[in-house]
């Protein structure tokens, strides 16, 4: 059964049938039935010990918000992590990632049917894509940043859109503005793209690469191949839950991600941001949104911000799945917000 967090407007769903979970997992409706598959993580040893980052075929479905998770008998086609992922329809869309063999072109449309996956493959990126945010504006996918390779510290700046009628190919949009970043979260009104934050890279004065969160925010007109700035954000986010949620009211709802990189060792971290950020495209202004539940009850971890994590709208709900907690370990949680829950922190 469904509880409210402690001291958050957020609440908390049935967790994954697994007990570590997954970053980077893909998110979608079918059938009225909320699903999510894929992901990433690592078992036995965190990464700094040497552990081994392993990816995820499985495929998880949830009937209804009191549960159970139900882990369907069919599985992708291969391990998937990190894809630019949006719903579509009665599914969701996957582009590109990541697996043990490398990044991914792989771009393809997945539903779930009579319990069982289903996956039509659309046409391949023009060259591999991590880390990249998607959406769907007027019936055109959307790929946004990400990098070429897993480890990559040089992003990119480009924007590919591809029609989702029949024999349609990717196209090269102008580049989004700016300095180039990776775990972008975008988001869509049904005219527009709009994309928030990034995790750019910095030379350091030791020689060394620094990654650098980024607070911009740009809108994209299809219509006049066009990007525009926004007021950033109030403060640098990158890898916030994407796609970003559209509200009924218009906004976005910007949550989960971090806003600076922990500089003491990885196993101290202290754990993602709490706070979530509205945007208004109508006021062109940003309000802080409900807030992150952060529980702890002895050495056991209970729902945190998360980073990684896909976003998407289910039934009166806005739910996020599993991700990372920490660096490199996972959560199985999932939470969900209501509208009325964002109208009634704003006041």
């Amino acid at each position: 059964m469904m509880e409210r967090t402690c001291s958050s407007p957020w609440h908390v769903f049935p967790s994954l049938p697994d007990p570590v979970g997954f970053g980077g997992m893909f998110a979608g409706v079918s059938e009225n039935g909320l699903f999510t598959g894929g992901g990433s993580r690592f078992l036995g040893k965190p990464p700094w010990q040497g552990g081994i980052k392993t990816f995820s075929d499985r495929v998880y479905l949830l009937r209804t918000p009191q549960g159970p998770w139900r882990e369907l008998d069919s599985r992708l086609p291969f391990p998937l992590a990190h894809s630019a992922c949006t719903p579509y329809q009665n599914g969701v869309l996957s582009v590109g990632g990541v697996n043990a063999s490398g990044p991914l072109r792989d771009v393809c449309h997945i539903v779930v049917e009579n319990a069982a996956v289903r996956w039509r493959a659309l046409p391949a990126l023009p060259h591999p894509i991590v880390y990249g945010a998607a959406a769907v504006v007027s019936d055109v996918l959307y790929v946004v940043g990400g990098v070429a390779e897993a480890r990559s510290t040089d992003p990119l700046s480009t924007c590919w859109a591809l029609s989702l009628r029949e024999g349609s190919r990717w196209t090269a949009q102008p580049d989004i503005p700016g300095r180039a970043g990776s775990v972008i979260t975008v988001g869509a009104d049904g005219k527009r793209l709009y994309a928030f934050g990034g995790m750019a890279f910095l030379p350091g004065s030791d020689g060394t690469i620094r990654p650098d969160p980024l607070d911009a925010a740009y809108c994209y007109d299809p219509g006049i191949r066009t990007w525009a700035p926004l007021p950033s954000l109030p403060e640098a986010r990158a890898g916030a839950a994407s796609p970003s949620a559209r509200l009924p009211d218009g906004r976005f709802l910007v949550c989960g991600g971090y806003r600076f990189v922990f500089p003491g060792p990885p196993q101290d971290h202290p754990g993602f941001e709490r706070t979530t950020w509205l945007y208004s495209p109508e006021k062109k202004e940003w309000d802080e949104g409900p807030p992150f539940p952060y529980c702890r009850a002895g050495n056991l971890h209970g729902p945190e911000p998360m980073v990684t994590a896909p976003a998407v709208r289910w039934k009166d709900w806005i739910v996020l799945l599993s991700g990372e907690v920490r660096p490199g370990r996972r959560s199985p949680a999932v939470l969900g917000l209501t509208f009325q829950d964002v109208c009634s922190s704003m006041r």
